[in-house]
């Protein structure tokens, strides 16, 4: 018996997207049968936000996802370094977690050509220091932002106001855009027991803790997923590079 052989849809990402859903790519159109949604060699998928993927797949009916480009989740924020003007040091903020790359609105089979990366995490901000309480004040270095499609935000050192001497921790760096390194953090200030900021992670890494002076240190933050599942399935036929982690 022969059976019938299903239509065949085709839907080509061919531009730089940002924030992008498949439901875009087959917008008013009927999905039924074997639906192949294809990124074109040389494209990337963005995110403008840790809490969006860059790709969305909520094209209910595409049954293949072929990637042969790059989708890169957004990079974390770097915390920021601590500051104080008592005798005990300001401890520095926690970094954010990356941003994820994909993630799934209904069950898909992925050919992974090239990349999918989560966003690195940010790092967590160094300590600050105090002496005389209310009077001097000695600020943490800033973290540095983790890599990501679009580089997260290396933060401020701690900005002390105090009564007599009040010195800034230096800022960290911004992660990366793309494929890269997460950013520098910052020194802490001179003069104080004070602790420099973590850097921030590259593609898919935790980003650095801070390092503790006279007071705790921020942690650094959470490798973003490149894939959030929310509990479809993924079926990864080509694998291809996949950094950071899988959320469920």
């Amino acid at each position: 018996m022969i059976g019938v052989i299903p239509s065949i849809k085709v839907g080509i990402i061919s531009s730089n997207q940002t924030n992008y859903s498949l439901s875009t790519l087959f917008a008013g159109l009927p999905i039924t049968g074997f639906t192949l949604a294809i990124i074109n060699a040389g494209v990337t998928l963005n995110s403008s936000s840790t809490g969006i993927a860059a790709l969305t797949v909520d094209g209910i009916g595409v049954t293949v996802l072929q990637n042969k480009g790059n989708i890169n989740g957004m990079g974390g924020v770097g915390g920021i370094g601590g500051t104080t003007c008592g005798s005990t040091g300001g401890a520095g903020s926690n970094g954010s977690a990356g941003g994820m790359a994909i993630s799934l609105s209904n069950d898909i089979t992925i050919e992974n050509i090239q990349a999918v990366r989560g966003g690195g995490g940010g790092g967590g901000g160094g300590s600050g220091a105090g002496l005389s309480p209310g009077l001097e004040g000695y600020g943490g270095g800033g973290a540095g932002g983790g890599a990501g499609g679009t580089g997260g935000s290396g933060a401020s050192g701690g900005l002390p106001s105090c009564t007599e001497v009040s010195v800034s921790g230096a800022n960290g760096a911004n992660g990366a855009a793309g494929s890269g390194s997460g950013g520098a953090g910052g020194v802490g200030a001179a003069g104080g027991s004070t602790g420099a900021g973590g850097r921030g992670g590259s593609n898919g890494v935790v980003g650095d803790n801070g390092v503790a002076g006279q007071a705790a240190a921020g942690t650094g933050g959470a490798a973003g997923n490149y894939i959030k599942q929310n509990g479809y399935t993924a079926v990864w036929s080509i694998t291809g590079t996949r950094l950071g982690t899988v959320g469920v």
